[in-house]
């Protein structure tokens, strides 16, 4: 592995109290320098004060509030405002993505195999209930939607671990919707940023309920399709008259 860049690792938190201690701890060290970056977005429960304790343990890890609820996307546009490293990770605070295999994402990079490292849940087997038969499928249909029209390999659009260069990833206009993982997904092919995909191990939630709400993503999804569609292959159509 390549260990002359330094790594941000994002940890977007939003009630999380029963995993985000142990998120912290598993956080591995990648890199000549690694940052463990976690936003609180307004949490309800004690995430916030659980994270906060750990700073004295753990010198690289910085805790920051949101003063809104604003979702997932906002509060990783807030970590990359604040991120220092030069490769960042975006990773889920409830763990399904292992911490042992962030390493993936940060060698994919800088081992020159692509600029923008996509998460696929869609590889190795999962465990049981980390993910519902409908919504595999559901995701299998959404990935090959939005791959035809980026014109990119994708096999999963919905896994949260994500990993890109800070220099591209201050480029890309976050908050669009609520979740992020389109943001960033279209923000990457806006900038032609070369997709690579890394192969996760899902897992099931260890602790607190996910924040997924099954129809209203739906809606999401379909939205970003019709926009994408729009921007990437109706309107560059018709514009070569």
């Amino acid at each position: 592995m390549n260990s002359k860049y330094s790594c941000s690792i994002i940890i977007p938190c939003f009630n999380e109290e029963g995993n985000i201690e142990e998120t912290i701890r598993q956080a591995p060290k990648i890199g000549k320098l690694t940052e463990i970056i976690v936003i609180d977005d307004c949490s309800t429960d004690g995430s916030k004060k659980r994270a906060e304790t750990l700073r004295k343990k753990y010198k690289n890890l910085r805790v920051i509030s949101r003063k809104v609820n604003g979702g997932k996307g906002p509060a990783v546009k807030t970590g990359i405002d604040a991120a220092h490293g030069d490769i960042i990770i975006v990773w889920d605070a409830d763990r399904t993505v292992p911490a042992r295999e962030l390493h993936f994402f940060y060698d994919a990079l800088a081992g020159s195999k692509g600029t923008f490292a996509n998460g696929t849940r869609m590889v190795y087997l999962m465990e049981k209930q980390a993910m519902s038969p409908a919504h595999i499928i559901g995701n299998t249909l959404f990935a090959h939607v939005f791959g035809l029209i980026l014109g990119k390999d994708i096999t999963d659009t919905l896994c949260g671990t994500k990993a890109l260069w800070r220099r591209d990833a201050k480029k890309i206009e976050m908050g669009k919707e609520r979740w992020g993982d389109f943001d960033l997904l279209l923000g990457a092919a806006r900038l032609d940023l070369k997709f690579v995909e890394v192969p996760v191990h899902y897992k099931a939630r260890v602790a607190d309920k996910s924040k997924m709400q099954t129809f209203r993503y739906g809606s999401i999804v379909g939205k970003m399709a019709l926009e994408s569609l729009l921007e990437f292959r109706i309107k560059p159509f018709f514009e070569k008259f």
